[in-house]
């Protein structure tokens, strides 16, 4: 009987903090979804462009939503050693930090909760002790 190989410890904190960032992505695109105009009446937005708020909101949260469940099925196809799953993987999550970043007035805390374990992953999957589980 064959012995299974391990995975290299870097793969599997990168699968858990991609884990963390698709969490993070999955919930906060729930809670954008479900915006209303009364909602943000209550905190004082102006009446007269609450609708275009609301629209902006829902967007951000239908693309947080998506990018997340698209982050965490990837991550799984990258944890199994999958190379190409991988490489389109950093760079979603890259494209993702980017969107995140540069929608900070929108999305406050929560970017840094879904940029900083992202990135973190994208480096850990690509040091040295990584490189065997995905060249098998």
């Amino acid at each position: 009987m064959e012995i299974a190989e391990r995975r290299p410890t870097v793969v599997t904190a990168a699968y858990w903090l991609w884990f963390v960032a698709a969490v993070v992505c999955v919930l906060m695109g729930m809670g954008y979804l479900l915006a209303t105009e009364e909602i943000l009446l209550e905190e004082g937005a102006d009446a007269g462009t609450v609708g275009d708020q609301v629209n902006l909101l829902r967007m951000y949260g239908g693309i947080s939503l998506i990018s997340g469940l698209f982050v965490g099925v990837l991550s799984g196809f990258a944890r199994k050693g999958d190379p190409r799953f991988r490489r389109s993987l950093v760079a979603f999550s890259i494209m993702l930090a980017i969107f995140q970043i540069a929608t900070i007035s929108v999305s406050g805390f929560y970017a840094v909760a879904i940029v900083v374990p992202a990135i973190t992953a994208c480096v850990l999957v690509y040091r040295p002790t990584a490189q065997p589980w995905f060249e098998r």
